[in-house]
């Protein structure tokens, strides 16, 4: 986005911007970015501004985040009123640390509980083998850098003191650099090789193994399972992988605070944040190498379907893809693709004929990429139908999604059967009894319909038709 402020990328802005059948969204990773370089003099306060008001122009507020305690999920948001907020956030966790929880507490009755909790996090016994650890010589020299002054008070509170400082080193200063290298040295890992790993996770689950049984995953449990919840979200569960990658070595973040520009472990935690952000949108555009190289692998490992390219590369796949006005077109390369493509056969769930399943890099009508052929046994005919592979966590279906569905069989097909037009408001707050949309294009029939939230598009094509469509001929001329 930063690069596309500054006049860059005119062809992806174009594309992004003109094309009513792409929502665009930022998350708090974007905000986040602007804070890590954040300042109060009034000329970095006015590029703030711009930051912000560019990104709401590029994306109409539309918002991706986390909610306290839940899961991630999608809003309209505008940044300024983020930005704010987080702020508000950072003020309040700056420095934070013991003393900080016991005046959090000093307001309520006569401030003893604050005391009481500090009091007791500082008396509870510490691990006698990390004790063993501070005073080892093969160990200790890094864990002091990990951990600062910890040797002087091997306590509870000394290491909460103590990691309290090292996520501030770690966040403003290069005491990732030093975490990093402790982390590659412990187990053994060659990181120039990793570096360049055609399978980094493969290797990176070999270096791990003799610390946990499963490997990554395992690690995954371990550190997921400090956050002491029950069932921890995909969110952590991406992030932690990304960074684990750049922690071993593989594709691994400049470590950085010199000429006034800090490359610290809060670019690498935001860079996993927009990596793990994008698994809830069809495409993911990052111009960043070593970012898109680590994605490309942590979308590999956890089977995450959204697609992710750089931007040149974006712009070839809406040219090849995206790019297409009519629905002569697309009606042709639903011909082709049940043509040409090896499907997925299924059986049916009641027993009764088979499903076959056709995937696709094309977006047909801007929404559908999959297409079904049905093959019911007491049926002359197939039944086709085109549906949506949501991204992997997409759980959301937004209106303005079905509206451009709509606007664009409008514009292919010309007025529904039933002249409804347009989606309206309430249509979609009531869509159990939502009447869809109908086409009639001479000799076929087009039925957009709804079931639990799942939009299809019925195609009934005459058997002469679908004789000519397999031939390679046009299915429908405009």
């Amino acid at each position: 986005m930063s690069q596309m402020k500054r006049g860059m990328h005119q062809d992806l802005f174009e594309i992004i911007t003109k094309n009513k059948s792409f929502i665009s969204f930022y998350s708090t990773a974007h905000i986040g970015d602007i804070l890590a370089s954040y300042s109060d003099d009034n000329q970095h306060e006015a590029i703030i501004k711009e930051d912000l008001a560019y990104i709401s122009k590029l994306t109409n507020n539309c918002c991706v985040l986390n909610r306290k305690g839940n899961d991630t999920y999608i809003d309209v948001i505008s940044p300024f009123e983020l930005f704010e907020s987080q702020l508000e956030s950072k003020e309040l966790t700056k420095n934070f640390g013991l003393d900080t929880i016991e005046e959090t507490f000093s307001d309520i009755g006569d401030g003893t509980i604050g005391k009481g909790y500090v009091s007791l996090l500082k008396s509870i016994p510490f691990d006698s083998k990390f004790k063993e650890a501070l005073t080892d010589p093969k160990t200790s020299k890094t864990l002091d850098k990990i951990f600062p002054d910890l040797k002087d008070n091997p306590t509870m509170g000394g290491f909460f003191e103590s990691f309290f400082k090292m996520l501030d080193r770690m966040n403003n200063d290069i005491a990732y650099s030093d975490l990093r290298k402790a982390f590659q040295t412990g187990l053994n890992i060659n990181r120039d090789k990793l570096y360049d790993s055609k399978n980094p996770f493969e290797e990176l689950q070999n270096y791990l193994k003799p610390l946990t049984d499963n490997g990554m995953d395992g690690l995954l449990e371990t550190i997921n399972g400090y956050s002491n919840k029950k069932d921890p979200t995909w969110f952590e569960t991406l992030t932690n992988s990304y960074i684990n990658l750049d922690i071993a070595g593989y594709q691994e973040d400049k470590v950085s605070i010199k000429n006034g520009k800090k490359q610290t472990f809060k670019n690498t935690t935001e860079d996993a944040f927009h990596a793990a952000f994008a698994t809830v949108c069809d495409i993911y555009v990052v111009n960043d190498n070593r970012g898109y190289k680590k994605t490309l692998e942590l979308y590999k490992h956890h089977n995450i379907n959204t697609k992710i390219f750089k931007p040149n590369e974006f712009i070839d796949y809406y040219i090849n893809c995206l790019n297409v006005e009519s629905g002569a077109q697309y009606l042709n390369l639903i011909a082709a693709h049940i043509k040409e493509i090896e499907p997925i056969v299924t059986p049916n769930e009641n027993g009764n004929g088979f499903f076959r399943v056709y995937y696709s890099n094309f977006y047909f009508f801007n929404y559908f990429n999959k297409i079904y052929v049905v093959d019911f046994e007491n049926q002359d005919e197939p039944t086709i139908l085109l549906s949506k592979e949501k991204p992997t966590n997409g759980k959301y279906t937004w209106s303005t999604e079905i509206e451009g569905l709509i606007e664009k069989l409008i514009s292919c097909f010309g007025q529904d059967e039933n002249e409804l037009g347009s989606l309206a408001h309430e249509e979609f707050e009531n869509l159990d009894n939502w009447k869809g949309r109908s086409w009639k294009v001479g000799s076929i029939t087009l039925n957009l319909r709804q079931f639990n939230g799942h939009f299809q598009l019925y195609i009934d094509i005459p058997n002469n038709d679908k004789d000519e469509s397999t031939a390679g001929n046009n299915v429908y001329s405009a």
